[in-house]
């Protein structure tokens, strides 16, 4: 079954997926000089294959790392819909990540149970405007782990 989007929404859908293409060109063309840290926070750019299309997106987002692992969260700036990098890397954990001008392939896994806990709170210690999201929203804001692989 599909739903449909009123106007406003795929406006604001529209632009959404616009603002992202040009922080993804900006941070590419700078190598994260320019959309490296957006309020605060680190930002990188991850590259997944389409589950459904089977291409390549990339999209920006704030991550952190610990424990040698990178964190990042599904919060689509707290909005319902679960952002389709999520559903990308449960289909095909296997991705890439640029940090400034270096790009690393990595592997993902979801945090579950207590380890989505610790994670959850690692990440929103350190940036609370993650905090912010929860309460926007009535889905469970997904936690991935992105652990470089080696080579």
């Amino acid at each position: 079954m599909t739903t449909k989007r009123s106007a406003g929404a795929r406006v604001v859908v529209s632009l959404a997926k616009g603002a992202s293409a040009v922080h993804v060109w900006l941070y590419r063309r700078t190598d994260g000089r320019r959309g490296g840290t957006i309020q605060g926070v680190p930002h990188l750019l991850i590259t997944t294959v389409g589950r459904r299309t089977g291409l390549e997106r990339t999209r920006p987002i704030g991550y952190c790392e610990a424990d040698g692992v990178l964190i990042v969260a599904g919060s689509n700036g707290g909005s319902d819909p679960m952002p389709s990098w999520v559903y990308n890397l449960r289909s095909n954990p296997k991705a890439e990540v640029q940090i400034g001008p270096v790009k690393q392939a990595v592997v993902a896994t979801e945090a579950l149970g207590d380890e989505y806990q610790r994670r959850w709170a690692e990440l929103t210690e350190r940036y609370p405007v993650f905090l912010k999201y929860p309460k926007k929203t009535k889905r469970r804001i997904p936690v991935m782990l992105l652990q470089p692989i080696d080579g």
